[in-house]
């Protein structure tokens, strides 16, 4: 990898200590700058000639690449946003666009609540802050979520997880006492803090003869099945699903299968539909299916 794939492979810009840790000399920077292929963004850091990249806005701020950017480079559950999102001091330039010289067509949101951390070796915050500024950039559910995920994954550990909420606002406190680190993905972590709140009884993968492992069972026979986009995107995916809600019909069981957007999205309207059919009873076995030995 050559001077300017390596620059690129980290945001298009890097810092010249970074550089050097990575084998080039200064003599390899003092060429790539001659021949028009790097840059100086300031003192310390160099871009690829002519690249637009947040990253070289985040550092003529004084600032890094933050929150939800990280958190999906990590492959942490976060909230679709096309704005970049950077952590700068309070003292820092008022705009990204303005810092960095060029007309950004993409509002960037800028994270001043925390701290903001030295410059090291790269653009990015380090995960953990990334998620202090997460926790408090979205809505509360999601913030429960990104926290699952990243326990899940094991990129946090909950003695990492008190520090990270311990400079916090006070509300967020609660969060603590929230997470799942069993919970794979945001879809979930909205599910079960959702039927918890209602006071909705419910266990998760269970496995159903016949039918295979259903991601939520409320009461006896009402499934509940979320679609993650990253695992139902292929048409055998789609064929699979298809196939098992048939066998749990044919079982009577009643299914509600909800999209990725459906849950991100429109999660309040999706779950009065599960509300509304609990409060109904169709959870639990009928009399009639009792006797005729469903779900036995």
């Amino acid at each position: 990898m050559d001077i300017l794939e390596f620059t690129h492979h980290q945001g298009a810009v890097a810092s010249a200590a970074h550089l050097h840790s990575a084998g080039f000399s200064p003599a390899d920077i003092t060429r790539s700058l001659r021949r028009g292929e790097l840059e100086r963004v300031t003192r310390g850091w160099l871009a690829a000639a002519g690249a637009s990249s947040p990253a070289i806005g985040a550092i003529r701020l004084g600032g890094r690449i933050s929150c939800l950017d990280v958190l999906r480079a990590h492959r942490v559950w976060a909230i679709r946003d096309p704005h970049p999102h950077i952590s700068a001091g309070r003292h820092s330039g008022h705009s990204p666009s303005a810092a960095d010289g060029r007309h950004s067509r993409t509002p960037t949101v800028i994270h001043r609540a925390l701290p903001a951390q030295p410059l090291g070796l790269t653009a990015f915050d380090p995960l953990p802050v990334a998620l202090g500024h997460a926790v408090m950039c979205q809505p509360w559910m999601d913030a429960v979520a990104s926290l699952d995920s990243a326990l899940n994954r094991g990129d946090l550990s909950t003695f990492q997880l008190a520090d990270l909420l311990d400079p916090l606002p006070a509300r967020y406190a609660r969060f603590f006492d929230m997470v799942d680190a069993g919970s794979e993905s945001g879809l979930e972590t909205k599910a079960r803090l959702s039927l918890r709140a209602a006071t909705i009884r419910y266990r998760t993968q269970v496995t159903i003869t016949g039918a295979g492992i259903v991601d939520n069972l409320i009461g006896d026979r009402l499934v509940l099945e979320l679609d993650g986009w990253e695992w139902h995107s292929k048409k055998e995916d789609f064929e699979r699903d298809r196939m098992k809600d048939l066998v749990l019909h044919s079982l009577d069981f009643r299914v509600v299968r909800l999209s990725y957007e459906q849950v991100t999205l429109g999660w309040q309207a999706a779950f009065e539909v599960v509300r509304s059919l609990v409060a109904r009873g169709e959870h639990r076995w009928s009399g009639r299916q009792r006797r005729a030995a469903f779900g036995a």
